[in-house]
């Protein structure tokens, strides 16, 4: 098991870290995180959404149970992982310091208009907002 790891992407919500997440996967020098997204470092689940306010059970393990994500890691493969939701959150950047003072990020960032829409489409895709403007959506949240 690796006892470090190398970079650690945030980002915003439909700001494409899926895909940096899959092209990085695809180099055969690096090993991305199972899940990509360990949500390790935030304290809340998520910032917002139905799961705003929960507080994010990852948070309290051992750091020995966040390096297990990377046990399929190959000798001399750079390893990291990609939660977006890392940016949002108001106690990750203390929490990822603490760890890894050194470590190097990777920060995935969209127009925020563009963003906001994919965000919206996605909830209206999976009836998390039904029957609810773009306009309506952006004024509740």
């Amino acid at each position: 098991m690796p006892d470090t790891i190398d970079f650690i992407g945030i980002g915003a919500p439909r700001c494409g870290t899926s895909w940096v997440a899959n092209v990085l996967r695809a180099h055969p020098e690096i090993c991305i995180s199972e899940p990509k997204e360990v949500r390790y470092f935030n304290r809340m689940e998520m910032p917002v959404g139905r799961l705003k306010g929960n507080l994010n059970a990852n948070f309290d393990q051992d750091i020995s149970w966040y390096l297990k994500r990377f046990s399929h890691a190959k000798p001399g493969q750079l390893r990291g992982e990609i939660s977006p939701v890392y940016l949002s959150d108001e106690h990750a950047a203390a929490a990822i310091k603490a760890q890894y003072a050194d470590i190097k990020l990777i920060v995935c960032l969209r127009n925020p208009v563009d963003r906001a829409f994919s965000f919206y489409k996605l909830h209206r895709g999976n009836s998390i907002i039904d029957n609810m403007s773009f306009e309506d959506a952006l004024e509740k949240e």
